[in-house]
C-alpha cells in the first residue's frame, strides 16, 4: 500500500447522445447553418463513453482524456444546451465510495451541469491517483505529485462551492459539500506531505523540516476531525489512516525539533521531544494497524535516537527531562496551496468538435441586430422621402425646373430671356438700379437728420420747461414737458427702429445687386449683346467639359 491516498472514480453508464443532438441541431439550425455531420456527434459520443464508462489507467494520458472531454463540455454550453427541456440526455453516475453490501448509490439527471460536475470530480480523483503512483525517491515525481494534489484540492474546493447550483437537487453523498470539503483538505494535506518528503530528502535545515511536519500534522488533524462526523465517518474504509498520519507527523516534527535542541546542547529538551516522538510513533502504528509497517523506518529512526540520547544523559549529562508541555511549541510552515480551477484544463487546447455551430446567444444577438437594422433603415428612408417631398414642393413654388431653359444649344436668344431683357431695359437697366442703390445712403442720412432735429427741439423745449419750473416753482402750473411730448417721443422711437431696419435692408439690396450685377448687366444689353454673352459662356462650358 502507498503511504498516499487516492480518491476512487465515479462510474457512469453508457448513453446514446446522437439522437437528441441530431434532433436539436436539425430543429435549431437551418441546412446552410448546420455543417455538423454524424461523424462529429459520434466522436463526441465515443469520447464520453470512453472517459466516463471505460477503465482508465492511472497515468497522465488518462488525465488528458478527461481534460479534453471536460473542455468540450464547456465549449458546447452555448451551442448545445444539455437540459431536460431542450436536449434531454439522462446522465447516470454512481457514487465513488462503496459504503454498503448493496453497491454504490446512483443519481440520474438530464443536465449538462450535472455531467460537468461529475467529470470534474473524476478529474480531481484521477489527479490524486496519478499523484499517489509517483515514486517518492525521485525529484521529478515528487514535483508532479505535489502539483497534482494541489490541483485536485482546487477542483474539490470549487465543487464544494458550486455543486448544489450545478446539480440542482440533493446529490449523492460523495458530491455533498461537506464531503468535497474533506477531500479538498485531504489532497492539500498530502501535497504538504510531499513537500515534507522533498525537504527531508534534500536535507534541509531541521528547523524548516520540523515546521513543515507540524503543519502537515495540523492538516491531517483537521481532516480526521471532519471525518468523525456521523453522516460521513463511514464514507471511506481508509479514513482511519488520517489519525495515524496525524500522530506520525507530530512525531516527526518533534524529532526534527530535537535535533535543534541537540545542537544547542539542550539535552533535557532533546530527550523530552524524542521521548514524546517515540510515544507518538507507537500510537501512529497502532492506528494504522495492518499498515503499520509503512512507518517502520521512521519509527526505528526515532526510537534509536531516543535510546542513544537517553544513554548519553544517563552516563554523561544527567539532565532533568522536562514535561513535553513545558518545552516551546513548534512553529508551522504551510507550503502547499490550493490551485484554483482554470479553463481550459488541457495544456494544449483541442479543436472544438462543434466549432462551426454558432452559439444560441450569438444567433439571438444576430436576430436582434437584423430587426434593429431594419428599423433604422426604414426610419432613414422615411426621412429621405419626407425631405424629397419638401424639396419638390419648394421647386414647384419657384417654378423649377420648368423655368430653366437650355441656352447652350440655342441658335438665338430664347423668347423668355428677350422678355426679361425688355422689362429690365424699360426700367432703366442695371445703371438705374445702381443709381437707386447709391442714393439709399443719402436718403437715409436725410431722414436721420430730420429725426435728430426733431429730438433736438423736443430736448430744448424740455430744458426751457425745467428752467421755468425751477424759477417759478409752484407758480408754474403748466403740464410737464415729459407728459406733453410723450406721444412724440414714442413716435420717434418707432421711426428709429424703422430706420435701423431700412439700413439693414439697404445693405441686403446692395449685396444682392453686387452678386447678380453681371446677370442684370447682360439683360440690360440689346439682343445682339446678350447673344454674344451666351456664345462666350457656351465656349467656356465646352472647355470645362
Amino acid at each position: 500500500m502507498s503511504r498516499l491516498l487516492a480518491v476512487p472514480l465515479k462510474k457512469s453508464s453508457e448513453v446514446d447522445m446522437a439522437g437528441p443532438l441530431h434532433t436539436y441541431i436539425s430543429s435549431t439550425y437551418s441546412t446552410d447553418e448546420c455543417p455538423t455531420d454524424s461523424c462529429a456527434i459520434e466522436e463526441f459520443n465515443k469520447l464520453r463513453n470512453k472517459v466516463c464508462c471505460g477503465p482508465l489507467d492511472k497515468q497522465e494520458s488518462s488525465l488528458q482524456q478527461l481534460y479534453r472531454y471536460y473542455d468540450q463540455l464547456v465549449c458546447i454550453e452555448g451551442k448545445l444546451p444539455l437540459t431536460p427541456t431542450e436536449i434531454p440526455i439522462p446522465f447516470k453516475w454512481k457514487e465513488a465510495f462503496e459504503r454498503s453490501l448493496f453497491g454504490r448509490a446512483s443519481l440520474t439527471i438530464s443536465s449538462g451541469s450535472y455531467e460537468k460536475a461529475c467529470v470534474l470530480f473524476n478529474i480531481a480523483a484521477m489527479q490524486s491517483q496519478v499523484a499517489a503512483m509517483q515514486r517518492l525517491d525521485d525529484d521529478d515525481d515528487l514535483k508532479l505529485a505535489a502539483r497534482l494534489f494541489q490541483q485536485s484540492a482546487g477542483i474539490f474546493a470549487y465543487l464544494k462551492d458550486t455543486v448544489m447550483s450545478l446539480v440542482g437537487q440533493e446529490p449523492t453523498i460523495d458530491m455533498m459539500p461537506n464531503t468535497l470539503a474533506i477531500l479538498s483538505a485531504l489532497m492539500l494535506a498530502q501535497a504538504q506531505e510531499i513537500f515534507f518528503l522533498k525537504a527531508s530528502k534534500d536535507h534541509n535545515k531541521p528547523a524548516v523540516i520540523a515546521k513543515i511536519a507540524a503543519e502537515c500534522a495540523a492538516m491531517y488533524y483537521e481532516v480526521n476531525k471532519m471525518l468523525s462526523k456521523d453522516n460521513i465517518k463511514n464514507l471511506w474504509e481508509k479514513a482511519y489512516l488520517m489519525s495515524g498520519k496525524c500522530f506520525t507527523f507530530q512525531a516527526l516534527a518533534q524529532y526534527y525539533q530535537s535535533l535543534l535542541a541537540k545542537e544547542a546542547k539542550e539535552i533535557g529538551e532533546e530527550l523530552a521531544r524524542l521521548q514524546y516522538a517515540d510515544e507518538l510513533m507507537v500510537m501512529a502504528q497502532e492506528k494504522l494497524g495492518p499498515y503499520a509497517n509503512l512507518l517502520q523506518t521512521e519509527a526505528d529512526l526515532i526510537h534509536k535516537a531516543y535510546l542513544a540520547a537517553k544513554k548519553d544523559n544517563d552516563f554523561i549529562y544527567h539532565e532533568r527531562i522536562p514535561n513535553i508541555k513545558a518545552v516551546p511549541p513548534i512553529g508551522k510552515l504551510a507550503i502547499a496551496k490550493i490551485t484554483p480551477l482554470s479553463h481550459p484544463l488541457s495544456a494544449k487546447p483541442h479543436k472544438d468538435i462543434f466549432e462551426k455551430l454558432v452559439p444560441v446567444a450569438v444567433q439571438q444577438a444576430l436576430a436582434c441586430y437584423e430587426v434593429r437594422r431594419g428599423e433604422i433603415v426604414n426610419a432613414e428612408i422615411a426621412k429621405l422621402r419626407e425631405e424629397t417631398n419638401k424639396l419638390n414642393e419648394l421647386l414647384t413654388m419657384v417654378n423649377l425646373p420648368t423655368s430653366l431653359e437650355d441656352v447652350c444649344n440655342a441658335d438665338k436668344v430664347p423668347p423668355s430671356i428677350r422678355q426679361k431683357s425688355a422689362k429690365v431695359i424699360s426700367l432703366g437697366g442695371v445703371e438705374a438700379l445702381r443709381r437707386g442703390v447709391d442714393s439709399l445712403p443719402v436718403h437715409y442720412r436725410r431722414n436721420q437728420e430730420i429725426l435728430d432735429e426733431a429730438v433736438r427741439l423736443l430736448n430744448e423745449e424740455k430744458e426751457s420747461d425745467d428752467q421755468l419750473r425751477l424759477q417759478f416753482k409752484e407758480k408754474w402750473t403748466r403740464m410737464a414737458s415729459e407728459k406733453l411730448t410723450e406721444p412724440l417721443l414714442q413716435e420717434i422711437r418707432k421711426i428709429e427702429e424703422v430706420l435701423e431696419s431700412a439700413k439693414k435692408a439697404d445693405e441686403t439690396i446692395r449685396q444682392k445687386l453686387q452678386t447678380h450685377s453681371a446677370g442684370i448687366e447682360t439683360l440690360s444689353k440689346v439682343e445682339v449683346g446678350i447673344f454674344c454673352d451666351i456664345m462666350q459662356n457656351r465656349r467656356l462650358y465646352a472647355i470645362l467639359k
